[in-house]
């Protein structure tokens, strides 16, 4: 995301007066962003006027950059760090899509999973999500629904796009308590958009 969306959204919170309890900043790894400082200082903003609200920077401090990015950012930043080494921990494999599977029939789809409770919604250069897993679903198959203003969010339009995503998200097997692995488990729907991402990739609008 730019800094220039940063300060949109910054802007659309103050205006809406939208208490948010927490803004995190993840990824990938956020370390990485080439003007995360400038972010920071951009959520500042946000901050003074809601004090009580966490600033977060979600980071698996794994390498020696990142330490020295962290090592920058202002004391009010909360560092959630999963410090990850080199070895490939168990997860819930992103990439098995729900569709794909036996018994897909009786999965509502739009009621979500736990990650839209925990983490609540999520940002990305496209829009508002139910969660960050669903921008990152729509980023790969291009279906481009992201939700271009704060104003717009609701309840009714994140049902919407979590019964259009969430049918291609590994994480929303958690309801139906999924093994996790350390392996990478890709589903047919996945393999097909990949393939289609990497000849063509979609272009979603920009937020």
């Amino acid at each position: 995301m730019t800094e220039a969306q940063i300060d949109r959204f910054v802007g659309e919170s103050l205006e809406l007066e939208w208490r948010w309890q927490r803004v995190a900043l993840t990824g990938g790894e956020p370390t990485l962003h080439p003007r995360l400082l400038e972010v920071i200082g951009a959520i500042e903003r946000y901050k003074r006027e809601n004090p009580s609200c966490e600033v977060a920077v979600v980071t698996n401090g794994h390498a020696g950059t990142v330490h020295e990015v962290l090592s920058r950012l202002p004391p009010w930043v909360v560092v959630k760090n999963s410090a990850k080494t080199g070895d490939p921990p168990e997860f819930e494999p992103f990439n098995q899509a729900p569709i794909d599977l036996p018994g897909a029939r009786g999965m509502n789809f739009g009621l979500g999973c736990s990650i839209t409770e925990i983490c609540g919604l999520g940002l990305s250069p496209h829009g508002y999500y139910p969660c960050g897993p669903a921008a990152a679903v729509d980023r790969v198959f291009g279906k481009d629904l992201g939700i271009k203003s704060l104003a717009h969010v609701s309840t009714r339009h994140a049902r919407a796009q979590m019964a259009a995503l969430c049918g291609l998200c590994g994480h929303f097997l958690s309801n139906y308590g999924a093994r996790k692995t350390s392996r990478q488990e890709v589903s047919k729907s996945w393999q097909a958009a990949l393939r289609r991402h990497e000849e063509e990739p979609p272009k979603p609008t920009l937020w």
